[in-house]
Order: structure tokens, then C-alpha cells, then sequence
């Protein structure tokens, strides 16, 4: 990702589809409630994929926030 964002995930909005974790393996996971979860840090390889993840979640549940 962009120096410096990161990915949040909006527990109550997910409904445990696993696009993320289909559009974005191993930086997304579920949980053990079926929760989406960050599990990996993204890297310029995955930074593509994790955009696309955020932007094709069907329940809008993944955002990129800037922590500044």
C-alpha cells in the first residue's frame, strides 16, 4: 500500500463472502466467526489486489484509511 495507509475492516458490515480473501490471498483471512481479517502487511505485489478488495466488497466492510 501507500506509505503509511492501511486497510480497516467494519466487523458489522462484513458478511463473511471471502472476496477479499479470493481477490487478496494471504493478506486477507477470516476469522474464527468468519469475520474478515488484515492478516499480512501488503507489499507492492499485493497493493493491487488489495485495492480491488476493498473496492469490490460487497458489504462495503473494507476501507483505506490514512492514519494521518
Amino acid at each position: 500500500m501507500t506509505a503509511g495507509w492501511r486497510v480497516e475492516v467494519i466487523r458489522e458490515r462484513c458478511l463473511s463472502t471471502a472476496n477479499c480473501v479470493a481477490t487478496a490471498p494471504g493478506f486477507f483471512g477470516l476469522d474464527e466467526e468468519g469475520i474478515a481479517t488484515v492478516t499480512a502487511e501488503s507489499t507492492g505485489e499485493t497493493e493491487e489486489a488489495v485495492r480491488n478488495a476493498v473496492a469490490e466488497c460487497p458489504a462495503a466492510a473494507l476501507r483505506l484509511v490514512d492514519p494521518a
